[in-house]
């Protein structure tokens, strides 16, 4: 995601939030209710915490079969080839 899609992302988390907010105050609810609302950054920052984990894990399985598969090639997996070339990101065991 770019920062640009970050920032749309808050907004519309932010619009969604006040909408319920909105919605609640009209219908007069109780005053617990009115927490409900920040569940929504909560469970979002948690579920994006999730895919980047998970996205690691998986750089880091295709980078080990990258080195497993030719040791001695010069390529290797990711944005910035050439400061991956001048370290050793091959995992040995």
């Amino acid at each position: 995601m770019t920062p640009q899609d970050y920032r749309a992302l808050e907004r519309d988390i932010v619009i969604a939030v006040g909408v319920t907010w909105a919605y609640l105050f009209n219908k007069c609810a109780q005053s617990w209710m009115y927490l409900i609302p920040i569940l929504f950054p909560g469970l979002g920052a948690i579920r994006g915490h999730g895919s980047y984990i998970a996205i690691k894990k998986f750089h880091a399985c295709l980078q080990e079969i990258g080195c497993a598969l030719s040791p001695q090639a010069s390529w290797r997996l990711g944005p910035f080839p050439r400061q991956l070339q001048q370290q050793n990101r091959c995992i040995r065991r």
